[in-house]
């Protein structure tokens, strides 16, 4: 209907239960059928059609115009869409809590409006597509920040259940004898009270965090060697709390936060934000906090974490990986040395971090002491140096370079330390090197053949191998000829 639209071309259609959608090539949404639910979006009110039943007979251009969307979905009385941004805007009818807006929106909307936490934001998910029944939405997004971090999220949720326990700890005492305030212990609580807790509790890297003038509330247990990776001011703040620690013969570390910094007043919750994405790479705070977080990100050392708060800035990139690989072998806060070659070498290690490996924590739980004897890695006895510092490097930043290492050494041992998704990560990053060359594939699948856990690479290979078969209208060899009928589909 406009003189601008001659160019565009309809790209999607979906239909709910008595509406209908048209995306064109622009990114526009037109609409018709029934209104009575807001599935429309905008166009005066939801009763639209009740004033004049004939209105939306034909496609009605969506107004006001919303940022250009890139699909679009219809549930029975709802739509959602994508805009540009990788958000995702619904509007309609609310029942069943399709909207994605939370349990206490109860209201229909006529205008697209972002869901919670898919909003196309800093740090939010992109949205990559979506699909929607009667009465429910699904959407499958792409999460910038590290996956990873996943892992030691969940280390700073035990230390949070922690701290509470010691809250009630603290408050039962208080109430039994009032005498014992004076002396109550502030120190992490003891191994012997996390004896249910999922991951041991590497209580030796813990240092204690408080903010002056603030309550109990405010306190915090968090780990050196993860403070330290991810921010130079708390590995600063660390050498000078364990320093003046020692000084003093005390064995707690704690760390005093200025209740001011940049001009922000300090809460217990802005602590907590900013140790949440020290430990999960993602901010999880309320929209009006974010600016007094990106000035203690800035004040922080932890510029990555000032850019996902600040909403003038682009989109941010992860650093995590970064600064936990180079973590492996750093000497801050290591708690055991991993020795290798009968003991010659020595890797400061990090046991809140080795313990995310399941082998690892095996091997700790029975071994406390200062050094961890490695010399059994390998069939032969051992594990070469950069393959190991290539394991560390994955345990500590869930990174791989296969060019600094040799690949199929890294897998072997990958699936002799129990460690499957570094199988499957070195997996496919041989896949995707091998492209269609004839002769990586020729390697693949005579290392692969050897190998039981190996499955998908040697499909790869032996279809590889198989395309040029086909092509090349006879085998070069007999052992082609014998090439398992099996094809993948990964």
């Amino acid at each position: 209907d406009d003189d601008d639209d001659d160019d565009a071309e309809p790209v999607k259609c979906a239909a709910g239960a008595n509406h209908s959608v048209a995306l064109d090539s622009r990114g526009d949404c037109y609409f018709w059928g029934h209104a009575e639910y807001g599935q429309h979006g905008g166009l005066g009110t939801s009763h639209r059609d009740y004033i004049d039943a004939e209105f939306f007979y034909v496609p009605r251009k969506v107004s006001p115009r919303p940022p250009p969307l890139l699909d679009v979905v219809c549930g029975a009385n709802f739509t959602v869409a994508i805009d540009e941004g990788g958000g995702l805007v619904s509007w309609g009818w609310p029942s069943h809590g399709v909207l994605g807006r939370g349990v206490n929106f109860a209201a229909t909307t006529t205008t697209p409006t972002h869901a919670d936490k898919l909003d196309g934001t800093l740090g939010a998910p992109r949205v990559l597509s979506i699909a929607a029944g009667a009465y429910h939405a699904v959407a499958v997004a792409d999460d910038a920040r590290s996956k990873h971090a996943l892992r030691f999220a969940e280390l700073f949720a035990d230390l949070q259940q922690r701290k509470k326990e010691s809250q009630t700890s603290s408050s039962s005492s208080s109430d039994s004898n009032d005498d014992s305030n004076d002396a109550r212990d502030e120190s992490p609580p003891s191994k012997g009270e996390q004896k249910n807790s999922k991951k041991p509790a590497c209580d030796e890297n813990l240092v204690e965090i408080r903010v002056e003038d603030q309550p109990e509330s405010a306190r915090f247990f968090a780990h050196a060697a993860i403070l330290g990776a991810r921010s130079r001011y708390f590995r600063g703040l660390c050498r000078a709390a364990a320093a003046a620690a020692a000084a003093a013969d005390r064995k707690s570390i704690v760390l005093i936060l200025p209740s001011t910094v940049a001009g922000v007043k300090v809460t217990g919750a802005m602590v907590k934000a900013v140790l949440h994405f020290i430990y999960a790479d993602r901010v999880d705070a309320p929209p009006h906090r974010l600016r007094d977080l990106a000035k203690l990100g800035r004040a922080f050392c932890m510029d990555d974490f000032a850019e996902l708060c600040d909403p003038t800035q682009g989109r941010a990139e992860s650093t995590f990986a970064k600064d936990m690989a180079a973590l492996v072998g750093d000497s801050f806060a290591a708690d055991v040395d991993l020795r290798l070659d009968g003991g010659d070498v020595a890797i400061p290690g990090h046991r809140v971090v080795l313990e995310t490996s399941d082998y690892f924590a095996a091997l700790l739980r029975f071994s406390r002491g200062p050094a961890l004897d490695l010399a059994h890695w390998g069939d032969q006895g051992q594990v070469s140096f950069d393959v190991a510092v290539a394991i560390l490097r994955f345990i500590y930043a869930g990174v791989v370079d296969v060019d600094a290492v040799d690949p199929f050494e890294l897998i072997v041992a990958a699936d002799l330390l129990r460690i499957p998704s570094l199988v499957r990560t070195c997996e496919r990053l041989l896949v995707d090197s091998m492209g269609s060359d004839r002769e990586s594939a020729r390697a693949c699948l005579d290392f692969a053949a050897n190998f039981d856990f190996c499955a998908r690479l040697k499909c790869a290979a032996q279809n590889v191998l198989r395309q040029e078969e086909v092509v090349g209208g006879v085998p070069e060899s007999k052992e082609e000829e014998n090439l398992s009928p099996f094809v993948a589909t990964t």
